[in-house]
């Protein structure tokens, strides 16, 4: 049994917390960030007929990684794919692509346990998923609106106590840029006539 922990090589102490307690726990490990691909690790996968999963040997900086060896994956922080700087722009994001359909499509194959796979990460940044699914386990979450309609948003919040709502960013998309820095919205208090006809240009919550 392999536990494989997807992590960048530094600069990820938790990551570094679980891999000592696994190794004093004599479990097997091997520690991959994905983003070595294809500078320092080498990978290769085959599916044979009459066979429900990947298996092959990929060649990484310390440890070779037997894909049929892994029985959990604990998926933290891996890198971004460092391409060939002699690839053309349109080489390179095509190389991307493949590269992650490819390492990113035999890893998320793999049948085991996850913390967390990576496809449920991305389910989670949904914010309206994330509340809908808190709700069905029982989870108290405040009164709620998404529109891009706004005269409905007017009069949810006039009909809200103190006749304030908090406004927040849906998603985790950057605001613009400023001085090559990336921008975040903060969560806001909004009053019903703060709110104008630009509200129908976008959703907002």
């Amino acid at each position: 049994m392999t536990v494989l922990i997807l992590t960048r090589p530094n600069l990820d102490a938790v990551a570094d917390m679980v891999i000592t307690e696994l190794s004093r726990r004599s479990v097997p490990l091997v520690r991959i960030d994905p983003g070595d691909f294809p500078e320092r690790l080498a990978m290769s996968a085959r599916l044979d007929p009459g066979r429900t999963s990947w298996r092959g040997i990929w060649h990484g900086g310390h440890r070779d990684l037997d894909l049929s060896s892994v029985r959990a994956v604990y998926y933290r922080r891996p890198g971004r794919f460092r391409l060939s700087p002699e690839l053309s722009a349109d080489a390179a994001r095509w190389a991307e692509g493949e590269a992650r359909a490819g390492v990113g499509g035999v890893l998320s194959s793999l049948r085991c346990t996850w913390v967390n796979h990576p496809w449920r990460n991305a389910i989670a940044g949904f914010a309206p998923y994330a509340l809908a699914e808190a709700a069905r386990c029982g989870l108290l979450v405040p009164r709620t609106l998404i529109t891009s309609n706004p005269e409905e948003a007017r009069s949810f919040v006039d009909a809200l106590p103190g006749k304030t709502a908090a406004y927040k960013s849906i998603g985790t998309a950057p605001a613009g840029t400023r001085a090559g820095q990336r921008l975040a919205l903060r969560t806001a208090r909004v009053r019903a006539d703060e709110i104008t006809e630009a509200a129908a240009l976008t959703a907002h919550t």
